[in-house]
């Protein structure tokens, strides 16, 4: 009796919910009785499942058990029969609507009382089929357990979805037999499950056994007897393929779900796993139908769906459509194959979009370029940019006779602004065409840009595109593009030019920061400091170099004059150091220096040549001129002396000082008598120097007699003159 009341209920909803007011288009949701994954966690935590084990033989394989724990365990998972689960978003609707506590995976799992398995021996045979009644969508838990003397567990084929096996055994002996305990997890699809119950070789009536069974769901036993009504509920929801009613409303969702609330305990899993997600799917799909993401779809097309886009399309649009399509349940093949069809007629539309935002520094869009095959759409938003400053520049152009044509060329200043697109297309006229340039300048951020357009770099402030035959906008170069190239050219590879200047990283440091902020501009600035780093040691070193270098040169100066000692090694050496500067003013001044100091010691040969005439002029071959002067001598002399040191200098002087020898010994007076021999006619001596008379004194008489010289001898005749 009750049972017929609970069906007149269903039938009532049912009518209500086909003469609801909104009818919804038909979507995929679960297949007739749909149902989620099985909660494997909450069945394995709830409350431990008792055997009934009423064959004695089956105890006492227990207890052997226990004395010889060798355990194998198998497992299998059947296939599933019926459709995938249905996954949905939620309902704000449902969830006012919803006063269900919901229950965690803790819940405990609620025990079965089934029996019937054919007991003792009897006409149990292989082939038998138990039928165990059970509630559509809720989820399962047997265990089998019996004994058999085959090496291979019985077979129990469950026609139910997410059907996984698992068996585990002990052995005895004398006879051989295996004790097993087989697992079945399944979830319900119909009102009775029906197992069949198939083994090979000796089963468990040979070994004396029966199959002791225990079972437990997420699904109180006591839902058995409002099994047909809940599953009439569910029917008022969804057809058998899974999509909704016609008809079906949130209003005929709402009644659904309070006269299930009545029924079905809402802290049970059944609840939570079955029943409503299966309502919140069935209010997804009223507020989002795939004939309805088709219409829409279609509406962005140009021309009436053929060729490109129009000004509707946007990668926001195709973002929150895309979402919808995902919304839409996978579990039905009809319905899942219009999802695929909606996906597909995406992602084509999508990849023809081609879009370019430039933003204020706050993030805020002002202005938007959508490009497609058929168009070129450039946009404002409605709304304030705060300041005045110029945020950016939109140019396209299109050449013409050795110049160009402005298809578009706007500038963006902060100020209010009002949504208004700018449409370039056949209807203009200004369609943008292969070989047309798009430049875009972007003064306080980066552009945003969707997949399809590539951009090498997001710190440039300046962009230019080219259309390719594709009628894609393809980046050309950009503002990057140069300040890289500056940067670069401080550098062979990854080292720095040692002839870098200060200057030029000055300015290539400028460029980068003209930049706008982004890991490419850090990037840059991580080489200029690697550059500047190299710089300074460099500097550095080369300042101590130029110490030393100056130090070298000033050691062949007094002062100003070079100093008469330098020799040409010391020249040299610090010549060496000079030549090893980085070229500058510095280096110019000490090579001039040393140069001073070269010429000073370096003579020129008209006057290492007028020495030598004049030295030379004081001999007669190797011997000094007898009438050699000594202004001749001097002038020779300082004609020597004005020679820089070397070993001609020192050869001309040893002649001229030979020379002066010779005249201070001609210059030189003096008279030597020989000893006088009483009777001798002649007084005889030498003389030197230059004597051209002398007087001769005998017994207080003076003569100044004449005399003869020869070599340096003289010979004076006296005759008488001297008595004896």
């Amino acid at each position: 009796m009750g049972k017929k009341k609970n069906l007149s209920k269903a039938k009532k909803v049912r009518k209500q919910l086909l003469s609801a007011s909104a009818a919804g288009l038909i979507l995929l949701s679960s297949v007739a009785g749909p149902s989620l994954t099985y909660a494997q966690e909450a069945i394995d935590k709830g409350k431990t499942e008792t055997t009934d084990t009423t064959n004695k033989t089956a105890q006492t394989a227990s207890s052997v058990a226990k004395e010889t724990p060798t355990v194998t365990t198998e497992s299998s998972v059947a296939k599933n029969e019926g459709s995938e689960e249905t996954s949905s978003s939620s309902s704000a609707s449902a969830k006012e609507n919803t006063k269900t506590t919901k229950a965690t995976e803790s819940t405990d799992a609620l025990q079965y009382s089934w029996n019937n398995f054919p007991s003792t021996n009897g006409p149990f045979k292989s082939g038998y089929t138990v039928k165990w009644p059970t509630i559509i969508g809720a989820q399962y838990k047997v265990v089998l357990t019996y004994a058999t003397r085959s090496s291979d567990p019985i077979n129990f084929n469950v026609s139910a979805k997410d059907v996984k096996v698992e068996n585990s055994f002990v052995e005895t002996s004398n006879p051989t037999t295996r004790h097993y305990t087989t697992t079945i997890t399944f979830t319900a699809n119909a009102d009775t499950t029906n197992c069949k119950v198939t083994w090979t070789g000796y089963g468990p009536e040979v070994a004396g056994s029966t199959i002791g069974i225990s079972a437990s769901s997420n699904a109180p036993q006591s839902l058995l007897e409002h099994a047909e009504e809940i599953n009439g509920y569910m029917s008022a929801l969804f057809k058998t393929d899974g999509s909704l009613q016609n008809g079906v409303t949130q209003q005929g969702i709402d009644l659904i779900r309070h006269s299930l609330q009545q029924i079905v305990p809402q802290d049970s899993g059944y609840w939570t796993d079955y029943i409503e997600p299966n309502l919140q799917a069935a209010s997804d799909l009223v507020a989002n139908t795939a004939d309805q993401i088709q219409i829409d779809l279609n509406s962005l097309y140009y021309r009436g769906g053929r060729g490109g886009l129009n000004s509707k399309a946007t990668q926001s649009v195709f973002d929150s459509i895309q979402q919808r399509i995902t919304a839409l349940p996978s579990s039905n093949p009809i319905i899942n194959q219009k999802k695929q069809a909606l996906q597909n007629q995406l992602n084509t539309m999508a990849a023809m979009l081609q879009e370019i935002q430039l933003k204020s520094s706050t993030g805020q869009v002002v202005a938007q370029i959508d490009s497609n095959l058929d168009a070129t759409y450039v946009r404002t938003f409605a709304g304030t940019v705060p300041g005045n400053a110029t945020i950016g520049k939109i140019q396209i152009t299109h050449p013409m006779y050795g110049t160009y044509k402005n298809l578009i060329n706007q500038e963006y200043k902060g100020g209010t602004y009002q949504d208004k697109i700018t449409s370039l297309d056949n209807n203009s006229g200004d369609r943008p065409v292969f070989g047309d340039s798009l430049i875009i300048t972007t003064n306080e951020a980066p552009l945003a840009v969707n997949g399809n357009v590539q951009l090498s770099n997001t710190v440039s402030k300046s962009y230019t595109f080219k259309m390719n035959e594709k009628n894609q906008w393809i980046l050309q170069s950009s503002s990057y593009d140069g300040v890289k190239n500056a940067v670069d050219a401080l550098f062979n590879g990854e080292t720095p030019k040692p002839t870098n200047t200060q200057e030029q990283i000055n300015q290539a440091k400028n460029q980068v920061n003209g930049l706008l902020d982004g890991p490419e501009k850090t990037a840059l600035l991580a080489k200029i400091t690697t550059a500047q780093q190299a710089l300074d040691a460099a500097n550095a070193e080369e300042t101590a170099k130029v110490q030393a270098a100056t130090d070298a040169v000033n050691a062949l100066f007094n002062g100003d004059t070079p100093k008469p000692e330098n020799t040409q090694e010391q020249i040299n050496a610090a010549k060496a150091k000079v030549e090893a500067l980085k070229d500058g003013d510095t280096k110019t001044a000490l090579l001039a220096k040393i140069q001073q100091a070269q010429e000073a010691l370096t003579d020129s040969a008209e006057k290492v040549q007028a020495a030598t005439d004049a030295v030379n002029a004081l001999f007669n071959g190797d011997t000094p001129k007898p009438e050699n002067t000594q202004e001749q001598i001097n002038a020779a002399k300082a004609k020597v002396e004005a020679l820089q040191n070397s070993d001609t200098k020192t050869a001309l002087l040893a002649k001229v000082q030979q020379a002066q020898e010779a005249l201070e010994a001609k210059n030189q007076q003096k008279l030597t008598l020989n000893p006088y021999v009483s009777g001798d006619e002649y007084v005889t001596g030498t003389i030197t120097g230059n004597i051209k008379k002398f007087q001769l004194i005998v017994n207080g008489q003076t003569y100044e007699p004449g005399f003869k010289l020869v070599n340096g001898k003289l010979e004076v005749y006296v005759g008488n003159r001297v008595p004896e």
